[in-house]
């Protein structure tokens, strides 16, 4: 999955974001990463949650595994949908 950290003060952010909350700039540098921390979970049409990445930025996406809060979970993309397995 890919998170944005801005070139200016590093500050990292998903999804994307014309302007850096901190400091304005408007450059930024993808960084993939390939795991989190699953924060948050619920289930109605199809399981989402919350996974905090190692850079910070808290993902809602969808779960397609049994993780409960607090495991460890792979991070990926379908297409633009963040995925958690």
């Amino acid at each position: 999955m890919k998170v944005f950290v801005c070139t200016s003060c590093g500050r990292a952010v998903f999804p994307h974001r014309l302007l850096c909350p901190d400091c304005g700039s408007s450059e930024w540098r993808e960084e993939r990463v390939e795991h989190g921390v699953l924060e948050a979970a619920v289930e109605r049409e199809v399981r989402v949650g919350a996974v905090r990445t190692p850079l910070g930025p808290l993902a809602i996406t969808r779960i397609e595994s049994d993780a409960e809060p607090g495991a460890e979970v792979s991070l990926d993309q379908d297409g633009d949908t963040p995925l958690a397995r």
